[in-house]
């Protein structure tokens, strides 16, 4: 079975980065355009500002690293699955920072870091 022939519906309570993933489904093995690319980081920002526990630097920290490293994704063929995975991990590796209770300094460094890390796996994939 052949799952990229499946509808997507996205589940009761999950994340608006689920839309995106369907929207995007349609258009697999062109390579995300800008337009899919603006979807992804809009659905990002709406959810990013619901994690209160991260100052408005960690916060501001977390959007250049999303918008960096979705820029990179830019005309790359990746699977919305993976864009999802990628944007889900990257607000997970925040939280930690700041549980951790790092300086900002830290904190952009550790997340761009392993942005980075996490595309370059990626974009080798493709």
């Amino acid at each position: 079975m052949d799952i990229r022939h499946l509808p997507l519906h996205p589940l009761p309570g999950k994340s608006s980065v689920t839309s995106s993933w369907q929207n995007l489904s349609e258009n697999m093995g062109q390579g995300l355009s800008l337009d899919q690319i603006k979807q992804f980081r809009n659905d990002f920002e709406k959810e990013s500002t619901a994690l209160h526990q991260l100052d408005t630097g960690e916060h501001q920290a977390l959007l250049v690293t999303m918008y960096e490293g979705t820029e990179k994704l830019l005309n790359k063929n990746i699977s919305p699955f993976e864009v999802t995975s990628y944007l889900e991990n990257l607000k997970s590796n925040a939280r930690e920072l700041h549980q951790q209770g790092v300086s900002i300094h830290e904190f952009r460094h550790s997340l761009n870091w392993r942005s980075q890390s996490t595309l370059a796996d990626m974009i080798h994939k493709t």
